[in-house]
């Protein structure tokens, strides 16, 4: 495996599309999606109640999502 990270595939709920957090992802190369197709996480319709100060904890997501080894 090389040392640069694979860059993720983000779905989202379009009622929370306007979130600036998905643009900074976006800028980091990741991709993000309001459809099914080939994902690996899912933020669903409810995560509008995420407060801004909870959202800091999308980069550990992207941490945490880049362990995972698929078999």
């Amino acid at each position: 495996m090389g040392k640069t990270p694979k860059p993720l595939r983000f779905l989202i709920h379009p009622d929370i599309a306007d979130w600036p957090e998905w643009a900074e992802l976006a800028s980091q190369g990741h991709t993000i999606r309001t459809d099914w197709p080939d994902v690996d996480i899912v933020v669903g319709p409810r995560a509008w109640r995420l407060l801004p100060t909870m959202r800091t904890y999308l980069g550990a997501v992207v941490k945490e999502m880049r362990k995972v080894v698929y078999p």
